[in-house]
């Protein structure tokens, strides 16, 4: 890119891109709020666009070191493998968690089952096992920076991360699936308690506050 290209709008997006890949995943995140606030939906489908809403955006660190350890030319195709495997791995364990509770048969409308499934992602909060996790979900390999072995490497790194991810965050997602409508401000809560800290280095020192906040959520809905 010349210097000259460079201040014009469309080299400025190009530049904005190239530095921050992670934000074509953000806009996919931003799409995904949309559709799940505008047209929300049950079942499968409609989980996995909530997932991508509520796990998309604590991935975009991952995303953005990914990219941006391989080559320029390539980075947003780095970005899109990372997040399509990462993806993968939460599109699975929801067909297993929604299989669970049409198998358990959770009243739909009811609001015990919402205040169990607080309870219990409050309770997961305060485990070692989730601090584990999140230590895991911060720990990215390096990469190679170009080939095939660069693209295998970047769906292997999704996949693990995306593990890591569902073993951190498995219980963030009950709440959304046990309800029968869309509890905005509740996936707002959810979404941010995982962003915190899947993000921030320091993230495991937030569980105890994350479990508070996720008591008082099951103590309003309660009452």
């Amino acid at each position: 890119m010349t210097a000259a290209s460079a201040t014009t709008l469309p080299g400025r997006l190009r530049r904005a891109r190239w530095y921050h890949p992670e934000w074509t995943v953000a806009v996919v995140a931003a799409a995904a709020w949309t559709l799940t606030i505008v047209a929300p939906g049950h079942g499968g489908a409609g989980w996995a666009v909530m997932a991508a809403a509520m796990m998309l955006p604590p991935a975009l660190p991952a995303v953005r070191r990914v990219a941006m350890s391989g080559k320029w030319a390539r980075r947003g195709r780095a970005a899109a493998g990372f997040a399509a495997a990462y993806l993968a791995v939460w599109a699975l364990y929801g067909t297993v968690l929604l299989a669970c509770v049409r198998w358990s048969q959770v009243p739909a409308h009811a609001d015990g089952p919402l205040v169990a499934a607080l309870l219990t992602a409050a309770l997961w909060e305060l485990t070692p096992y989730k601090r584990r996790w999140v230590r895991a979900g911060h720990r990215t390999p390096p990469l190679p920076p170009d080939g095939w072995r660069a693209d295998r490497a970047c769906l292997l790194a999704g996949l693990r991360h995306g593990g890591a991810s569902v073993g951190a965050c498995w219980a963030l997602m009950l709440p959304m699936t046990v309800t029968a409508h869309l509890h905005l401000p509740l996936m707002i809560l959810l979404t941010a308690i995982a962003v915190a800290e899947e993000s921030l280095v320091k993230g495991t020192r937030l569980t105890h506050a994350s479990a508070t906040a996720l008591l008082l959520a099951a103590l309003v809905i309660a009452v």
